[in-house]
């Protein structure tokens, strides 16, 4: 019997392999469809993760996946919860800020070594960026340059590289607290 290529029944596809019709229902049957797919799992992206480790999940009753600090504080690091609680522990944990990470060790003007700050403000770096790009005449992508963000993230892990509309946007906004700060000084002069 001839297959016709007319014939959309749903249930008996034909199909044609070296000239034999090919039913669908028995190749179902035929197929292990038994085997539940394996799911990738996405990768975990978020800084939060190289301070935390992750608690088995018979840990707790409720069956949550949680993740626990190097102070012991646990927080609940299941996809839908985010991350953002932990980073804000981050900047306050105690234990991080004693720590003493020998990528964090500098040496003094006596010659021994201590500590620096672990502290990272973004918003000083940003500051600090524009007003640099500004003294020197750099250009905006100044900022997306390979080396530059490779150099910056050496210095501090913690950094988070800008566009060169963000440095836009950031030079342009002192450039008017600054005019305001002028205009100000000026209406206070007499005349």
């Amino acid at each position: 019997m001839e297959p016709n290529p007319n014939n959309n029944n749903s249930t008996n596809i034909e199909a044609f392999l070296h000239g034999h019709q090919v039913n669908l229902e028995e190749l179902e049957q035929d197929g292990d469809n038994d085997v539940p797919k394996k799911q990738r799992k996405r990768r975990r992206t978020s800084k939060a993760w190289g301070m935390f480790t992750k608690l088995p999940l018979d840990a707790y009753q409720d069956g949550k996946e949680r993740s626990m600090c190097v102070c012991g504080q646990v927080y609940i690091s299941e996809s839908n919860y985010g991350t953002g609680n932990m980073l804000k522990h981050i900047k306050k944990c105690p234990k991080l800020k004693k720590s003493r990470d020998p990528r964090q060790m500098i040496l003094d003007h006596s010659g021994s070594i201590g500590s620096c700050s672990l502290e990272f403000d973004q918003v000083v770096f940003r500051e600090l960026l524009s007003a640099a790009i500004v003294k020197h005449g750099l250009p905006f992508q100044f900022v997306e340059f390979d080396a530059i963000r490779n150099c910056f993230e050496f210095l501090n892990s913690e950094v988070q590289n800008i566009s060169r509309n963000t440095a836009k946007a950031d030079i342009l906004k002192a450039y008017n607290a600054e005019r305001l700060k002028i205009k100000a000084m000026l209406e206070e002069v007499p005349g």
